[in-house]
């Protein structure tokens, strides 16, 4: 009797314990959702503002990638303007419903003409070509980071998380990253994410991503941080020219 009124209670005890952390496993998860909610909403906030503008900073820790800064403008109809792009100096972009166009030294080229250039002297041109045709305005990437994040916790001001594996590999993928059209193969993606809300509106995130790519029978470990702050919401504007609207057929 007495060996199986222990057994009873090591099996309570037992019960007990496995039943409390699944309660915390629980709490903890719906803390996570919850602050991946606060996020969407601050960021479907900002795109529903009249416009606003931002500033985009990125550095590279190693791997040798285009890096750099520039600045941009978004409508609530989704007009999205690009200026001050450091890699591509005068260079300015428009974009909308997945078109845009280039304009730089006074020329007009659409996104898939200036990604398709054969002039030996236009690779940044190339390259920003291709990675503005998978572009992402700041309410619609950091919507994403956020659905593809886990263990999102809050730390002093900010919501930080940790990137799946599959938002890493898409954020590598709009790097327009390739030699002639091949991609390069992704191994070890790993990535963080913070994000700094407002008074409900998303000001700024911040998310560093790493791995290794293979391309052309090169191995690259490639770690690069983008940070994205958020400015003029509810009055920044964009004025669409008519060269671009002909060019993207609106």
């Amino acid at each position: 009797m007495v060996h199986k009124a222990m057994n009873m209670r090591n099996t309570f005890a037992s019960s007990g314990r496995w039943f409390v952390a699944m309660l915390a496993l629980g709490l903890w998860e719906a803390q996570a959702a919850d602050l991946s909610g606060q996020v969407v909403k601050a960021a479907s906030r900002l795109a529903a503002a009249s416009g606003y503008a931002w500033k985009t900073f990125t550095q590279t820790g190693q791997g040798g990638l285009r890096a750099g800064q520039f600045e941009g403008r978004a409508t609530r109809e989704g007009v999205v303007y690009l200026s001050s792009i450091s890699v591509e100096p005068g260079a300015e972009a428009y974009l909308k419903d997945g078109k845009g166009v280039i304009r730089r030294l006074g020329v007009w080229e659409t996104l898939k003409e200036a990604a398709l250039s054969t002039n030996t002297q236009a690779g940044a041109m190339r390259w920003l070509g291709r990675m503005l045709q998978s572009y992402q305005a700041p309410a619609a990437e950091a919507t994403e980071l956020a659905t593809r994040s886990t263990n999102l916790r809050r730390e002093s001001e900010a919501i930080t998380g940790i990137l799946t594996e599959e938002a890493v590999r898409g954020i590598i993928g709009r790097w327009g990253v390739r030699v002639g059209d091949a991609e390069p193969q992704v191994s070890e993606p790993r990535g963080v994410v913070k994000f700094w809300v407002q008074d409900g509106v998303l000001t700024r995130y911040e998310y560093r991503v790493s791995a290794v790519l293979a391309l052309d029978g090169n191995r690259k470990n490639v770690d690069r941080t983008t940070t994205v702050e958020l400015e003029q919401i509810g009055s920044a504007t964009v004025e669409l020219p008519e060269e671009a609207r002909a060019k993207l057929g609106l």
